[in-house]
Parts: C-alpha cells; sequence; structure tokens
C-alpha cells in the first residue's frame, strides 16, 4: 500500500522529512507547501514533487498523511485543518505554543478517526534511555537539574530565537530533556 503525503514546511526540518520520505517506496509525495514559495519550489524540486500553496491544496492532491514541519507557532491550524479532515497528522513539537492551541489540538484528535502523532524523537537515542531506565530502577533520583545548552545551529535560522514563533527556548529544545 502506497501512501500519499504532503509536507507543509520547507525549512530545515522538512527537507530532513522530504528526503527521507522520498527515499520509502511506500510513499506517494504528493507536494510541498510552504508561505515561502520559493522554498518549497526549491525542495519539491530537490525532492521530486510538486510546490503546493497551501494546505487546502496538498489535501486537494488527495494527502491521506501531512507532515507539519512550519514554525512552533504554526502548528495548530494545520493540525485540526488535517485532523478535521480526516487526514493523519505528523506535527513536529512542540504541539503548540499556547495552553489554548494545545486544548484545539488534543479535541481535534480526540474527535478525528485519523492518527495525530507528535514528533518526539529523542526518548529513543540511546543516552536518554540510559537514563530514563535509570530513573526507572531508582538508581537515578535528581533533586534538581541545572541544565545549560550551547546550540549555536538555533540561530540559523533566524526564527529559531524568535520567541513568538518558538514560544521560547523551553519549547524549541529543552522540551526534549522533558519528553
Amino acid at each position: 500500500m502506497v501512501v500519499k503525503v504532503g509536507i507543509l514546511g520547507a525549512g530545515y526540518i522538512g527537507g530532513v522529512h522530504a528526503r527521507t520520505l522520498r527515499r520509502d517506496d511506500r510513499v506517494n509525495l504528493v507536494g510541498i507547501a510552504d508561505i515561502r514559495r520559493e522554498a518549497a519550489e526549491r525542495l519539491a524540486a530537490e525532492v521530486g514533487t510538486r510546490a503546493l500553496p497551501d494546505l487546502a491544496a496538498v489535501l486537494h492532491e488527495g494527502a491521506q498523511a501531512v507532515y507539519v514541519t512550519t514554525p512552533n507557532a504554526h502548528h495548530v491550524e494545520p493540525v485540526v485543518a488535517a485532523l478535521e479532515a480526516g487526514v493523519h497528522v505528523f506535527s513536529e513539537k512542540p504541539m503548540a505554543t499556547t495552553l489554548e492551541g494545545a486544548r484545539r489540538v488534543a479535541t481535534a484528535a480526540a474527535r478525528s478517526k485519523a492518527l495525530y502523532q507528535l514528533g518526539f524523537n529523542r526518548r529513543w537515542a540511546p543516552a536518554y534511555a540510559f537514563v530514563h531506565d535509570l530513573i526507572a530502577r531508582g538508581e537515578l533520583r535528581p533533586a534538581m537539574a541545572h541544565v545549560k545548552m550551547n546550540r549555536g545551529e538555533l540561530q540559523n535560522p533566524p526564527w529559531v530565537s524568535t520567541t513568538s514563533l518558538t514560544g521560547g527556548f523551553l519549547y524549541e529544545s529543552t522540551i526534549h530533556l522533558l519528553d
């Protein structure tokens, strides 16, 4: 069975997903949409699909699933719309940058027959799994954690350091530590 998939967001992580999906024979990548038309065109040309203007066009192409890889503050609307249309959704983290947005997504996911998956990947990384197991066995019981991260790549592209788009550093990066 081949699944028709569309991608919303043609930035770095959208490109990672697009390049991975194009190598899977079970996937027909029907299109990539981005508010920056040139970004969608560039990525679509690279992976051999069409640049599309928006979610409506992706759905019109028959997408059965969508990947939402837009900036964090722009996850809620396409996720809710896709779920309400009965289309499966994989969304990059976070679910939302506000409690109201998270509630909207949770409600849409609960009401939809489509699947909703939130992209937390670090829980399978060996170092994270090791620490999780130590805590689960009671061998590690931190009373306090001090986290200091230097992620220079978070400055490129510039929007990732813009709190109004990401929700802040907790949503953009540190949330992986809490997952």
